[in-house]
């Protein structure tokens, strides 16, 4: 098993491995067994067909894994999570990243940070594409 850094570094660079091959490595980390992984890919599977319409988590997910989205959306993903679970470098309302303001809920964002992480990963992009952006983050 190799990470996506270590395959990066080599020469020549090679792309990160599909999701679907990383969770199957994930779960064989996790798991060991051939039959263990099995059953857990066959449960994962059948989830995320039973709920992928009714969750949009699940949907992303599921969109991730059969790979109707590009590895580098996955990235851009990834990374602004991770910089909305950084503590904010402006002033707004900083949630903890697992705070939901119902049980079971998506967890929250301020709309400023929100805008802050899409200026970071998305760089200045057209005035009306940002104004867009924030009336469509702050209906919600």
């Amino acid at each position: 098993m190799a990470s996506d850094e270590l395959r990066a570094r080599q020469q020549p660079p090679l792309k990160p491995l599909p999701l679907v091959d990383f969770v199957f490595q994930h779960l064989a980390g996790m798991y060991g067994t051939k039959d263990m992984v099995n059953q857990y890919t066959a449960q994962l599977v059948a989830t995320l067909k039973t709920y992928y319409q009714a969750d949009p988590r699940v949907s992303l997910f599921y969109r991730f894994l059969y790979e109707q989205l590009p590895l580098q959306t996955l990235s851009l993903f990834l990374d602004g999570l991770r910089k909305l679970s950084e503590p904010a470098r402006l002033p707004c309302v900083d949630y903890p990243p697992d705070w939901a303001p119902k049980k079971g809920s998506p967890p929250c964002a301020d709309v400023r940070k929100c805008l802050w992480v899409a200026d970071r990963l998305l760089m200045k992009r057209h005035p009306k594409t940002a104004y867009s952006l924030a009336v469509s983050l702050s209906v919600k």
